[in-house]
């Protein structure tokens, strides 16, 4: 495995990996979040926020709401 002493960065891409000790993981963070939105969104056959007939579900867990008929009585005093 090649040693990072020995690999070629880009400007500033080993002062930020040795620097800063979040670097490393918003990257890795940001990596997932596009991977998992692109897998979804295939998933879906609709992007965020697109409404067509080929979509085969929704995003955020989306449910019907229980249909609750909620009455209430008031008498005057």
């Amino acid at each position: 495995m090649a040693q990072l002493k020995d690999m070629q960065l880009p400007a500033g891409a080993r002062e930020a990996l040795v620097n800063d000790p979040y670097f490393l993981r918003q990257l890795v963070e940001a990596a997932l979040n596009r991977s998992l939105d692109a897998e979804i969104t295939e998933h879906l056959q609709a992007g965020p926020y697109e409404r067509s007939d080929a979509r085969t579900g929704y995003r955020n867990g989306y449910r019907a709401a229980p249909s609750v008929a909620w009455s209430a009585t008031w008498t005057p005093t």
